[in-house]
């Protein structure tokens, strides 16, 4: 026969949060959440993003743009695996395309590099991101005040070695 628990019992039952999955990187400690947004900003983002998709070549990623300006063959020559990525240039359609890959569950991580976005925007690809279970990485130049970011990272080059700080860690 089952314990029957007390109602004081049920609502820590329903309080526990579940425990959150992370992304290894070796610039982050803690390292980068599944299933939230991650912001990248600073003059060292593409590298730094270079250097977690070669620690995580198991996980299959996206990498959205509004227009072209990633260079694929130099992620390649820096050890990022052409099988590991799919770069789509996405244009006027962005939300689409994003929030499809999520749905679809086909990458755990998804890359989108756009500077204008709204706070209707984001919180549809949080939603999606959530369910998904995906790491979401939101690159753009500077960092912005919006709160569906869960990890903000600022990275700065100092030669050949990456500086990344975290301006803002949101418990998840």
């Amino acid at each position: 026969m089952k314990p029957v628990l007390s109602l004081d019992e049920i609502r820590v039952l329903l309080r526990k949060p579940d425990p959150k999955e992370y992304l290894p990187c070796s610039e982050v400690s803690s390292g980068i959440p599944l299933g939230s947004i991650t912001e990248v900003t600073g003059t060292g983002k593409t590298e730094f993003l270079t250097h977690l998709l070669r620690e995580n070549t198991d996980h299959r990623a996206l990498w959205v743009e509004e227009y072209f300006s990633v260079f694929p063959p130099a992620l390649f020559q820096r050890g990022v695996s052409p099988e590991q990525i799919l770069f789509v240039t996405a244009k006027k359609e962005m939300e689409w395309v994003i929030l499809n890959a999520l749905r679809s569950q086909a990458f755990s991580m998804v890359i989108f590099d756009r500077e204008e976005c709204d706070s209707i925007f984001l919180r549809r690809v949080q939603l999606a991101t959530e369910k998904a279970q995906a790491a979401t990485i939101w690159v753009s130049s500077q960092p912005q005040n919006f709160w569906t970011s869960s990890l903000q990272l600022q990275v700065k080059r100092d030669g050949s070695k990456l500086q990344v700080e975290t301006l803002r860690k949101r418990a998840v």
